[in-house]
């Protein structure tokens, strides 16, 4: 349950998991929905709290799976966040933050106890031309 002073907005601890693992093994777990096939893509899945840690750990157990980091950030409910595990790379002249990315939203049901996120993730190669 979150708890605030009165009139002002919970804070929320979001625990993140970035995993690289080979496109097999993301169709293997439902996850091919999700691949873009162009720069943007729309698509949205709901997963429960229960839904993604049986994911994550399917990825743990599979060989050549690897948690890359786990950053984690404290945001209040309503307030965009992000957390990423990036590499800037100057290329032609350019400084590039490399590597993938969330942006977060977080809110509170009126229960006070369940967290909607709304996540947007980001993915930035370096691409030769």
């Amino acid at each position: 349950k979150t708890q605030a002073p009165q009139g002002a907005a919970p804070q929320i601890l979001i625990a993140s998991e970035f995993v690289e693992a080979s496109e097999q093994d993301c169709v293997r777990f439902g996850l091919k929905p999700l691949f873009a096939a162009q720069n943007d893509s729309k698509e949205a899945v709901k997963y429960s709290s229960a839904q993604l840690r049986s994911l994550m750990d399917a990825f743990k157990a599979r060989d050549g799976a690897d948690v890359l980091t786990a950053p984690r950030v404290t945001t209040l409910a309503g307030r965009q966040t992000q957390v990423a595990a990036t590499e800037v790379q100057t290329i032609a002249g350019k400084a590039l933050a490399l590597g993938p990315s969330l942006d977060l939203l977080p809110s509170v049901s009126s229960d006070g106890i369940s967290v909607d996120l709304v996540v947007t993730a980001r993915f930035t190669l370096a691409t030769p031309r």
